[in-house]
């Protein structure tokens, strides 16, 4: 196996040379595998790394980046130098109600405290590597502005991974194998106690598993809403949803949380579901399962939501749950359906000049360079283009303005009014939107330390030795329903504690760690 001398690299992403990082210590802590790529892998990795680590970050795709590349909305922090720049008064037991509360009595409090309380920590990290997080939005379900977006408005999935990756390929200590899919977990049991002792791997095109011994290993694989067979769990979990459309990529295939149960590690919530309401429409390919996500940040920033008869019918700003429903009860079907059979159901997502404005044009003008969304000079050719009904049309924007410019709360419950100038003679963008899968809130069990859980003979809960999970592959941390921004704060403050952990596993042969390159 060419396993040892090849290193596969992002091929968009430059590696930067630091003479400093490759001052490494060559007696090496321990190993540790880290199993995907996304945010919480990166983390993981460099967090293991930093604490003397020989590891090895294993990715089944050609490039790193996962999910956590797709990430548009932004990452909650709380008790931030940002809020503080801002003067914006926020607590962590506010930001732990917000999270409770959205989590509907299903999140593991143990792990919400640590989300919540290491918020700031993680954003503080993410600037320290070179992150601009020093924009401020406050999303649906908030109490206060606390989702960081990047200074450019830029999404931030992106440019997050490449700057993790970028620390993680300048190391002698972290070895990245992209294109290489982990076939099983190894352990052994001595007593009571289960212990990690490696992993099995296949390269894509190699014949044979290779065994690599290891004295940790962290899931970071992702979560299952690509998971659509027969037999995945989707099917098996939560079949409500399957068969509609995702803004998950075919990554997001569940094999760690499968590896993870061949092992007898204990699973939670896996019937919890978060349904994004507003995924693009592609008119190009409007039947494709693979939807790219329309931010939370769209209507954060004053984007509204109307049916094909040119009425709202709900509060934009409310959670992902209640538009995700009241899209389905209130709009109608597209008249293509999904590559699932499964029928599509769409409304219009509207945003003026100001809104783009706010949520920035630079990322507006990628949306319509891509056909996600179209511009109108005015509300009469938005109308004659999409068939929508111009007086009902004009009359529900008419309502809204007055709302808005008055203050009051109006028929759905709204009473923040990002922007107001909905005004028939201005400029109009528009975006088909349909509810998507966005994320697979069960996984592994873990505990604030990130480390798997089973259960013995008697139902008691057993900390698997040697085996961490973080990010979407794990679950209590969301309970029912997730909070928007909570997603890579997730994988930045369990993947970083997850590496961390898995460093402080003592060697148990020193025969068993690589310590060459």
């Amino acid at each position: 196996s060419n396993f040892y001398y090849i290193i596969t690299l992002l091929s968009l992403i430059t590696t930067v040379t630091c003479s400093e990082e490759k001052m490494i210590s060559r007696k090496l802590r321990n190993s540790v595998v880290v199993i995907g790529s996304g945010a919480a892998g990166l983390a993981s990795a460099i967090e293991a790394s930093n604490a003397g680590s020989m590891v090895y970050l294993l990715e089944k795709m050609s490039n790193v980046g996962g999910n956590s590349a797709k990430a548009s909305s932004g990452i909650n922090g709380c008790l931030t130098s940002v809020q503080r720049t801002r003067n914006v008064n926020d607590t962590v037991a506010l930001f732990k109600a917000d999270t409770m509360r959205t989590a509907a009595g299903r999140a593991l409090e143990p792990l919400v405290d640590k989300l919540t309380l290491e918020s700031a920590d993680a954003i503080e990290f993410l600037i320290s590597l070179g992150l601009p997080l020093t924009d401020l939005i406050q999303l649906g379900g908030h109490s206060s502005k606390r989702t960081h977006r990047l200074s450019t408005h830029a999404p931030i999935g992106f440019s997050l991974v490449k700057l993790l990756h970028s620390h993680a390929a300048q190391r002698d200590n972290i070895q990245i194998l992209t294109s290489t899919t982990v076939t099983s977990l190894l352990w052994e049991q001595i007593g009571t106690e289960r212990r990690i002792t490696g992993i099995t791997y296949r390269s894509d095109g190699a014949d044979e598993d290779t065994t690599l011994p290891a004295e940790a290993v962290v899931l970071a694989s992702g979560g299952s809403a690509f998971d659509q067979s027969e037999d995945g769990l989707m099917s098996e979990f939560a079949p409500h949803v399957r068969g509609m459309a995702t803004s998950s990529g075919s990554q997001a295939d569940g094999s760690g949380i499968k590896l993870a149960r061949e092992v007898g590690v204990d699973l939670i919530n896996m019937d919890k579901v978060q349904v994004h309401p507003t995924g693009f429409v592609d008119p190009q390919n409007p039947s494709q399962m693979s939807k790219i996500l329309a931010p939370e940040a769209l209507r954060g920033s004053g984007g509204i939501l109307v049916n094909r008869q040119g009425q709202r019918f709900a509060n934009e700003l409310g959670s992902r749950g209640y538009l995700s429903q009241s899209i389905f009860n209130h709009s109608s079907a597209h008249s293509v359906f999904l590559e699932s059979g499964r029928l599509q159901i769409t409304a219009y997502m509207i945003l003026n000049t100001e809104a783009v404005e706010a949520f920035g044009p630079s990322a507006i003008a990628f949306y319509v360079k891509r056909g996600l969304v179209k511009e109108f000079s005015n509300l009469d050719s938005l109308c004659a283009d999409l068939g929508l009904p111009r007086d009902e049309l004009l009359n529900t924007l008419q309502k809204y303005v007055a709302s808005a410019e008055s203050g009051t709360t109006d028929e759905f419950g709204k009473s923040v009014y990002p922007t107001s100038a909905f005004l028939s003679d201005n400029k109009l963008y528009v975006a088909e939107i349909t509810p998507v899968v966005h994320y697979t809130l069960g996984g592994v069990m873990i505990d604030s330390s990130a480390s798997a859980q089973w259960k013995d003979s008697n139902g008691d809960s057993q900390t698997f030795a040697g085996l961490f999970a973080a990010g979407e592959s794990t679950g209590g941390v969301h309970g029912s329903d997730r909070l928007a921004g909570n997603s890579l704060l997730e994988c930045i403050v369990f993947g970083r504690t997850a590496g961390r952990n898995a460093a402080l596993v003592e060697k148990r042969d020193s025969n068993n760690a690589k310590e060459d390159l």
